[in-house]
Protein backbone atom coordinates (compact mmCIF):
# COMPACT_ATOMS: atom_id res chain seq x y z
CA UNK A 1 0.00 0.00 0.00
CA UNK A 2 1.40 3.29 -0.96
CA UNK A 3 1.66 6.48 1.19
CA UNK A 4 -1.17 8.29 -0.71
CA UNK A 5 -3.24 5.09 -0.43
CA UNK A 6 -3.02 4.47 2.99
CA UNK A 7 -3.84 8.11 3.85
CA UNK A 8 -7.23 8.48 1.91
CA UNK A 9 -8.06 5.29 3.23
CA UNK A 10 -7.34 6.54 6.72
CA UNK A 11 -9.11 10.10 6.27
CA UNK A 12 -12.18 7.77 5.15
CA UNK A 13 -12.25 5.06 7.98
CA UNK A 14 -10.83 2.40 5.99
CA UNK A 15 -8.84 -0.90 7.01
CA UNK A 16 -4.99 0.46 6.17
CA UNK A 17 -1.95 -1.96 7.00
CA UNK A 18 -0.95 0.45 9.49
CA UNK A 19 -1.98 4.01 10.95
CA UNK A 20 -0.81 6.58 8.00
CA UNK A 21 2.15 9.51 9.17
CA UNK A 22 1.75 13.33 8.80
CA UNK A 23 5.38 15.48 9.71
CA UNK A 24 4.74 18.82 9.62
CA UNK A 25 8.88 19.34 9.46
CA UNK A 26 11.81 18.13 11.19
CA UNK A 27 14.85 19.97 12.66
CA UNK A 28 18.14 21.12 10.55
CA UNK A 29 20.44 19.20 13.11
CA UNK A 30 18.15 15.85 12.33
CA UNK A 31 18.36 15.92 8.79
CA UNK A 32 21.92 16.40 8.65
CA UNK A 33 22.75 13.47 11.20
CA UNK A 34 20.10 11.02 9.26
CA UNK A 35 21.56 12.16 5.53
CA UNK A 36 24.84 12.01 6.57
CA UNK A 37 25.57 15.85 5.14
CA UNK A 38 27.45 18.66 6.45
CA UNK A 39 25.70 21.99 7.29
CA UNK A 40 26.83 23.69 4.20
CA UNK A 41 25.29 21.19 2.02
CA UNK A 42 21.99 21.41 4.06
CA UNK A 43 21.92 25.11 3.41
CA UNK A 44 22.54 24.69 -0.40
CA UNK A 45 19.62 22.53 -0.68
CA UNK A 46 17.42 22.64 2.60
CA UNK A 47 14.14 22.06 0.37
CA UNK A 48 15.16 18.91 -1.38
CA UNK A 49 17.01 17.23 2.07
CA UNK A 50 13.76 17.87 3.94
CA UNK A 51 11.74 15.82 1.01
CA UNK A 52 14.45 13.65 1.28
CA UNK A 53 14.01 12.94 5.27
CA UNK A 54 10.54 12.88 5.22
CA UNK A 55 10.83 9.80 2.15
CA UNK A 56 13.26 8.02 4.30
CA UNK A 57 10.70 8.10 7.64
CA UNK A 58 8.08 6.61 5.74
CA UNK A 59 5.98 9.48 6.27
CA UNK A 60 2.61 9.11 3.90
CA UNK A 61 0.91 12.79 3.46
CA UNK A 62 2.45 15.62 3.75
CA UNK A 63 0.53 19.45 5.02
CA UNK A 64 2.60 22.44 5.52
CA UNK A 65 5.93 23.47 3.98
CA UNK A 66 7.63 24.79 6.21
CA UNK A 67 11.20 24.76 6.81
CA UNK A 68 13.37 25.96 9.88
CA UNK A 69 15.24 29.42 9.65
CA UNK A 70 18.95 29.90 9.18
CA UNK A 71 18.49 32.46 12.05
CA UNK A 72 16.25 31.56 14.82
CA UNK A 73 15.12 35.07 17.24
CA UNK A 74 13.19 35.16 19.89
CA UNK A 75 9.06 36.16 18.58
CA UNK A 76 6.71 37.83 20.45
CA UNK A 77 4.18 39.20 18.04
CA UNK A 78 3.51 42.27 20.31
CA UNK A 79 6.63 43.50 20.54
CA UNK A 80 7.57 43.01 17.08
CA UNK A 81 4.92 45.47 15.70
CA UNK A 82 4.46 48.98 15.86
CA UNK A 83 0.96 49.27 17.10
CA UNK A 84 1.04 48.78 20.54
CA UNK A 85 -2.08 50.21 21.57
CA UNK A 86 -2.66 52.95 19.28
CA UNK A 87 -6.53 51.74 18.50
CA UNK A 88 -6.94 55.06 15.94
CA UNK A 89 -3.88 53.60 14.08
CA UNK A 90 -5.06 49.99 14.21
CA UNK A 91 -8.74 51.24 13.25
CA UNK A 92 -7.36 53.07 10.04
CA UNK A 93 -4.89 50.29 8.94
CA UNK A 94 -7.67 47.78 9.62
CA UNK A 95 -10.19 49.84 7.08
CA UNK A 96 -7.56 49.91 4.68
CA UNK A 97 -7.15 46.29 4.61
CA UNK A 98 -10.62 45.41 4.57
CA UNK A 99 -10.59 47.46 0.92
CA UNK A 100 -7.63 45.52 -0.01
CA UNK A 101 -8.84 41.99 0.70
CA UNK A 102 -12.50 43.36 -1.28
CA UNK A 103 -10.54 44.28 -4.20
CA UNK A 104 -8.27 40.96 -4.42
CA UNK A 105 -11.94 39.11 -3.90
CA UNK A 106 -13.02 40.60 -7.28
CA UNK A 107 -9.28 40.26 -9.20
CA UNK A 108 -9.52 36.62 -8.02
CA UNK A 109 -12.92 36.12 -9.72
CA UNK A 110 -12.11 38.46 -12.95
CA UNK A 111 -8.67 36.29 -13.66
CA UNK A 112 -10.39 33.17 -12.22
CA UNK A 113 -9.35 30.80 -14.80
CA UNK A 114 -5.32 31.95 -13.81
CA UNK A 115 -5.66 31.35 -10.53
CA UNK A 116 -7.19 27.90 -10.96
CA UNK A 117 -3.92 26.80 -13.05
CA UNK A 118 -1.91 28.48 -10.64
CA UNK A 119 -3.09 26.07 -7.70
CA UNK A 120 -3.10 23.44 -10.46
CA UNK A 121 0.62 23.91 -11.09
CA UNK A 122 1.71 24.50 -7.79
CA UNK A 123 -0.23 21.05 -6.55
CA UNK A 124 1.47 19.10 -9.65
CA UNK A 125 5.15 20.77 -8.82
CA UNK A 126 4.99 19.87 -4.89
CA UNK A 127 3.76 16.61 -5.50
CA UNK A 128 6.79 15.90 -8.02
CA UNK A 129 9.20 17.07 -5.27
CA UNK A 130 7.53 14.90 -2.74
CA UNK A 131 7.78 11.66 -4.90
CA UNK A 132 4.85 9.47 -5.48
CA UNK A 133 4.79 7.63 -1.59
CA UNK A 134 3.94 10.76 0.02
CA UNK A 135 0.92 12.50 -0.56
CA UNK A 136 0.70 16.29 -0.67
CA UNK A 137 -3.05 17.65 0.13
CA UNK A 138 -4.29 20.79 -0.26
CA UNK A 139 -1.91 22.50 2.50
CA UNK A 140 -1.74 25.39 4.36
CA UNK A 141 -0.50 27.78 2.33
CA UNK A 142 -2.06 30.29 -0.51
CA UNK A 143 -2.54 27.58 -2.64
CA UNK A 144 -4.39 25.66 -0.07
CA UNK A 145 -8.15 26.52 1.89
CA UNK A 146 -7.81 30.13 2.90
CA UNK A 147 -9.43 30.75 6.17
CA UNK A 148 -10.39 34.05 8.35
CA UNK A 149 -7.89 34.75 10.69
CA UNK A 150 -7.44 37.44 13.91
CA UNK A 151 -4.94 39.28 13.04
CA UNK A 152 -2.62 39.11 15.69
CA UNK A 153 0.52 38.45 13.75
CA UNK A 154 0.33 42.09 12.04
CA UNK A 155 -1.11 44.35 14.84
CA UNK A 156 0.24 42.41 17.83
CA UNK A 157 -1.84 40.44 21.14
CA UNK A 158 -2.01 43.93 22.44
CA UNK A 159 -3.33 45.73 19.50
CA UNK A 160 -5.90 43.20 18.26
CA UNK A 161 -7.48 42.47 22.09
CA UNK A 162 -7.89 46.30 22.50
CA UNK A 163 -9.48 47.04 18.61
CA UNK A 164 -11.74 44.01 19.18
CA UNK A 165 -13.12 45.38 22.60
CA UNK A 166 -13.56 48.78 21.12
CA UNK A 167 -14.88 48.52 17.63
CA UNK A 168 -15.71 45.00 16.98
CA UNK A 169 -17.40 45.89 14.30
CA UNK A 170 -14.33 47.39 12.19
CA UNK A 171 -12.80 43.74 13.37
CA UNK A 172 -15.72 42.12 12.15
CA UNK A 173 -15.87 43.80 8.59
CA UNK A 174 -11.98 42.92 8.34
CA UNK A 175 -13.04 39.25 8.54
CA UNK A 176 -15.81 39.82 6.58
CA UNK A 177 -13.39 40.81 3.88
CA UNK A 178 -11.37 37.74 4.60
CA UNK A 179 -14.22 35.35 4.13
CA UNK A 180 -15.00 37.14 0.64
CA UNK A 181 -11.48 37.03 -0.24
CA UNK A 182 -11.24 33.24 1.01
CA UNK A 183 -14.50 32.25 -0.45
CA UNK A 184 -13.74 33.08 -4.65
CA UNK A 185 -10.46 31.58 -3.66
CA UNK A 186 -11.52 28.55 -2.38
CA UNK A 187 -14.01 28.48 -5.47
CA UNK A 188 -10.62 27.87 -7.55
CA UNK A 189 -9.29 25.40 -4.93
CA UNK A 190 -12.31 22.76 -5.86
CA UNK A 191 -12.12 23.48 -9.28
CA UNK A 192 -8.39 22.61 -9.44
CA UNK A 193 -8.88 19.80 -6.93
CA UNK A 194 -11.82 18.54 -9.64
CA UNK A 195 -9.68 19.11 -13.02
CA UNK A 196 -6.68 17.22 -11.28
CA UNK A 197 -8.72 14.53 -9.90
CA UNK A 198 -6.71 15.19 -6.57
CA UNK A 199 -7.78 14.11 -3.45
CA UNK A 200 -10.22 16.25 -1.57
CA UNK A 201 -8.29 16.85 1.73
CA UNK A 202 -6.92 20.30 3.00
CA UNK A 203 -5.33 21.35 6.11
CA UNK A 204 -5.61 24.79 7.56
CA UNK A 205 -6.43 26.72 11.12
CA UNK A 206 -4.82 28.89 13.15
CA UNK A 207 -4.04 29.94 16.37
CA UNK A 208 -7.18 31.46 18.36
CA UNK A 209 -6.62 29.60 21.73
CA UNK A 210 -4.37 29.40 24.56
CA UNK A 211 -3.68 26.39 27.32
CA UNK A 212 -6.47 27.40 28.32
CA UNK A 213 -9.29 28.43 26.16
CA UNK A 214 -9.93 30.79 23.91
CA UNK A 215 -8.13 34.41 23.27
CA UNK A 216 -11.15 35.75 22.13
CA UNK A 217 -14.64 34.92 24.33
CA UNK A 218 -17.22 32.51 22.64
CA UNK A 219 -20.23 35.13 22.52
CA UNK A 220 -17.59 37.36 20.17
CA UNK A 221 -16.40 34.83 17.95
CA UNK A 222 -19.52 33.88 17.12
CA UNK A 223 -20.30 37.63 16.31
CA UNK A 224 -16.98 38.73 14.44
CA UNK A 225 -15.48 35.12 13.05
CA UNK A 226 -17.62 32.27 12.87
CA UNK A 227 -20.13 33.49 10.14
CA UNK A 228 -17.57 34.54 7.86
CA UNK A 229 -15.68 31.53 8.41
CA UNK A 230 -18.39 29.84 7.50
CA UNK A 231 -19.14 31.55 4.22
CA UNK A 232 -15.12 31.22 3.76
CA UNK A 233 -15.42 27.39 3.80
CA UNK A 234 -18.62 27.08 1.87
CA UNK A 235 -17.30 25.92 -1.68
CA UNK A 236 -15.06 23.33 0.21
CA UNK A 237 -17.60 21.71 2.50
CA UNK A 238 -20.66 21.79 -0.38
CA UNK A 239 -17.69 19.68 -2.70
CA UNK A 240 -17.20 16.62 0.66
CA UNK A 241 -13.29 18.34 1.43
CA UNK A 242 -12.36 16.81 4.49
CA UNK A 243 -11.09 19.70 6.52
CA UNK A 244 -8.21 19.86 8.91
CA UNK A 245 -7.93 22.10 11.48
CA UNK A 246 -4.98 23.28 13.42
CA UNK A 247 -5.37 22.71 17.25
CA UNK A 248 -3.00 24.21 19.39
CA UNK A 249 -3.86 24.60 23.21
CA UNK A 250 -7.19 24.09 25.01
CA UNK A 251 -9.92 24.03 21.57
CA UNK A 252 -13.11 23.10 23.91
CA UNK A 253 -15.28 25.91 23.25
CA UNK A 254 -13.93 26.30 19.09
CA UNK A 255 -14.99 22.09 18.62
CA UNK A 256 -18.59 22.71 18.00
CA UNK A 257 -18.65 26.07 16.25
CA UNK A 258 -15.86 24.11 13.66
CA UNK A 259 -17.69 21.30 13.45
CA UNK A 260 -21.10 23.08 12.72
CA UNK A 261 -19.44 25.00 10.08
CA UNK A 262 -17.97 21.88 8.22
CA UNK A 263 -14.63 21.29 9.63
CA UNK A 264 -13.71 17.27 9.70
CA UNK A 265 -10.70 16.32 11.88
CA UNK A 266 -8.13 18.04 14.24
CA UNK A 267 -4.67 17.77 14.37
CA UNK A 268 -2.21 18.98 17.14
CA UNK A 269 -3.96 18.21 20.23
CA UNK A 270 -2.93 18.68 23.42
CA UNK A 271 -4.16 16.67 26.06
CA UNK A 272 -2.58 18.30 28.73
CA UNK A 273 -4.29 21.27 27.66
CA UNK A 274 -7.64 19.55 28.56
CA UNK A 275 -8.60 18.97 24.69
CA UNK A 276 -8.87 14.96 25.45
CA UNK A 277 -8.91 12.92 22.08
CA UNK A 278 -11.49 10.24 23.65
CA UNK A 279 -14.02 13.03 23.60
CA UNK A 280 -13.29 14.44 20.29
CA UNK A 281 -13.98 11.10 18.76
CA UNK A 282 -17.54 11.11 19.97
CA UNK A 283 -18.57 14.31 17.94
CA UNK A 284 -19.77 13.77 14.49
CA UNK A 285 -19.27 16.56 11.58
CA UNK A 286 -21.17 18.54 9.94
CA UNK A 287 -22.55 15.68 7.42
CA UNK A 288 -23.30 13.33 10.39
CA UNK A 289 -19.94 11.34 10.13
CA UNK A 290 -18.69 9.68 13.10
CA UNK A 291 -15.87 7.65 14.50
CA UNK A 292 -18.37 5.17 15.73
CA UNK A 293 -18.33 2.97 18.91
CA UNK A 294 -20.02 -0.06 17.81
CA UNK A 295 -19.96 -3.31 20.28
CA UNK A 296 -21.47 -6.41 20.59
CA UNK A 297 -25.23 -7.03 22.73
CA UNK A 298 -27.12 -9.75 24.19
CA UNK A 299 -30.51 -10.94 23.68
CA UNK A 300 -32.39 -14.70 24.41
CA UNK A 301 -35.02 -16.85 23.15
CA UNK A 302 -36.85 -19.49 23.17
CA UNK A 303 -38.03 -20.41 19.82
CA UNK A 304 -34.84 -18.75 17.49
CA UNK A 305 -37.88 -15.98 16.39
CA UNK A 306 -38.70 -13.78 19.41
CA UNK A 307 -36.19 -12.06 21.48
CA UNK A 308 -35.73 -10.56 24.30
CA UNK A 309 -32.61 -8.29 25.67
CA UNK A 310 -31.93 -9.16 29.45
CA UNK A 311 -28.93 -6.92 29.00
CA UNK A 312 -28.97 -2.88 28.71
CA UNK A 313 -26.48 -1.34 26.87
CA UNK A 314 -23.21 -3.78 25.06
CA UNK A 315 -22.32 -6.31 26.70
CA UNK A 316 -18.73 -6.04 24.67
CA UNK A 317 -17.36 -2.67 24.16
CA UNK A 318 -14.65 -1.34 22.22
CA UNK A 319 -11.79 -0.91 24.74
CA UNK A 320 -11.07 2.53 22.98
CA UNK A 321 -7.67 3.73 24.25
CA UNK A 322 -7.44 0.66 26.85
CA UNK A 323 -5.27 -1.01 24.51
CA UNK A 324 -2.92 -0.97 21.49
CA UNK A 325 -3.62 0.47 18.46
CA UNK A 326 -6.83 2.41 19.61
CA UNK A 327 -10.39 0.62 19.07
CA UNK A 328 -13.38 1.26 18.17
CA UNK A 329 -15.71 -1.29 17.07
CA UNK A 330 -16.12 -4.71 18.48
CA UNK A 331 -18.26 -6.90 16.52
CA UNK A 332 -19.46 -9.73 15.01
CA UNK A 333 -18.86 -12.31 17.53
CA UNK A 334 -18.61 -16.03 17.07
CA UNK A 335 -19.26 -18.10 20.14
CA UNK A 336 -18.62 -22.21 20.92
CA UNK A 337 -19.70 -23.60 24.41
CA UNK A 338 -16.46 -25.17 26.05
CA UNK A 339 -15.74 -27.27 29.15
CA UNK A 340 -15.98 -24.49 32.29
CA UNK A 341 -17.74 -21.71 30.16
CA UNK A 342 -17.61 -20.31 26.48
CA UNK A 343 -14.75 -18.51 24.10
CA UNK A 344 -15.88 -15.76 22.18
CA UNK A 345 -14.19 -14.64 19.26
CA UNK A 346 -14.73 -11.06 18.02
CA UNK A 347 -13.29 -8.66 15.24
CA UNK A 348 -11.82 -5.42 16.59
CA UNK A 349 -10.85 -2.37 14.34
CA UNK A 350 -8.44 0.17 15.20
CA UNK A 351 -6.76 0.81 11.77
CA UNK A 352 -7.54 -2.79 10.31
CA UNK A 353 -9.79 -5.39 11.27
CA UNK A 354 -8.08 -7.92 14.05
CA UNK A 355 -9.24 -11.23 15.14
CA UNK A 356 -8.76 -11.48 19.31
CA UNK A 357 -11.05 -13.78 21.60
CA UNK A 358 -12.78 -13.41 25.12
CA UNK A 359 -13.49 -16.37 27.60
CA UNK A 360 -16.54 -16.19 30.36
CA UNK A 361 -17.64 -19.14 32.69
CA UNK A 362 -21.67 -17.97 32.70
CA UNK A 363 -21.79 -15.57 28.85
CA UNK A 364 -22.80 -12.52 30.89
CA UNK A 365 -19.15 -11.66 32.17
CA UNK A 366 -16.30 -11.86 29.33
CA UNK A 367 -12.74 -11.41 30.09
CA UNK A 368 -10.56 -10.56 26.69
CA UNK A 369 -7.38 -12.83 26.21
CA UNK A 370 -4.48 -10.80 25.73
CA UNK A 371 -2.84 -10.05 21.92
CA UNK A 372 -1.11 -8.01 20.27
CA UNK A 373 -1.47 -5.49 17.79
CA UNK A 374 -2.09 -7.93 15.15
CA UNK A 375 -4.24 -10.00 17.09
CA UNK A 376 -4.54 -13.92 17.62
CA UNK A 377 -4.60 -14.76 13.79
CA UNK A 378 -2.14 -11.93 12.96
CA UNK A 379 -2.17 -11.18 8.88
CA UNK A 380 -0.53 -12.43 6.36
CA UNK A 381 2.94 -12.20 4.50
CA UNK A 382 3.23 -9.05 2.15
CA UNK A 383 1.63 -10.09 -1.37
CA UNK A 384 -0.84 -12.47 0.26
CA UNK A 385 -4.95 -11.76 -0.01
CA UNK A 386 -4.86 -11.31 4.11
CA UNK A 387 -1.86 -9.25 4.61
CA UNK A 388 -3.50 -6.29 5.83
CA UNK A 389 -6.22 -8.12 7.19
CA UNK A 390 -7.63 -11.15 8.83
CA UNK A 391 -11.34 -11.49 10.25
CA UNK A 392 -15.35 -11.83 9.97
CA UNK A 393 -13.92 -15.96 11.81
CA UNK A 394 -16.15 -18.33 11.91
CA UNK A 395 -14.71 -20.74 14.46
CA UNK A 396 -15.91 -24.61 15.00
CA UNK A 397 -14.27 -27.77 16.74
CA UNK A 398 -13.97 -30.99 15.58
CA UNK A 399 -12.51 -33.33 18.50
CA UNK A 400 -9.67 -31.23 20.06
CA UNK A 401 -8.78 -29.43 17.00
CA UNK A 402 -10.30 -25.66 16.45
CA UNK A 403 -11.19 -24.83 12.52
CA UNK A 404 -11.52 -22.13 11.37
CA UNK A 405 -13.00 -19.85 7.91
CA UNK A 406 -11.54 -16.14 7.98
CA UNK A 407 -11.73 -12.83 5.34
CA UNK A 408 -8.88 -11.47 4.34
CA UNK A 409 -8.37 -8.06 2.73
CA UNK A 410 -11.10 -5.67 1.77
CA UNK A 411 -13.83 -7.75 4.22
CA UNK A 412 -13.56 -10.97 1.96
CA UNK A 413 -13.14 -9.58 -1.66
CA UNK A 414 -9.83 -10.48 -1.82
CA UNK A 415 -10.45 -13.98 -0.75
CA UNK A 416 -11.24 -16.14 2.50
CA UNK A 417 -8.62 -18.59 4.66
CA UNK A 418 -9.13 -21.53 6.69
CA UNK A 419 -6.88 -22.05 10.01
CA UNK A 420 -6.76 -24.77 12.43
CA UNK A 421 -5.40 -25.36 15.94
CA UNK A 422 -5.16 -26.48 19.03
CA UNK A 423 -5.92 -24.29 21.39
CA UNK A 424 -8.35 -22.14 19.49
CA UNK A 425 -5.86 -18.94 18.96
Amino acid sequence: MTGPERSIKGMNFEATDRLPIMMNGVSAPFVQWLLGISEDDYWANQRAYHFETMRRLGQDFHIQLWFPPRERKNWSVGQETQWGDDVDAIVAEMERDTAALLEQAQAIKANRETHIREIMDYQVNVQAELGDQILWIFGMDSHGAAICHLSYGKFGYEGLFITIATNPDVVGSLIGAQGIRSCAHNECVVEAANRLAWPKICYCGTDMTTQRGNMVDPKTMDKIYFPHLDHALRPLVDNGFKIIWHSDGNMNDMLHPLIDIGVAGFQGFQEECGTLISDVAKLSNRNGDVIPRIGIGYAVSNDGINWEKPVDGLLISPRGFDTEPYEYISSKPCVLKEDGGYRMWVHTFGYAYRVRSLTSPDGLNWEWVPSGPDGEFGVGESGEFDDIQRCYACVVKHGEEYRCWYTGNQYGQAGMGYAVGKTGC
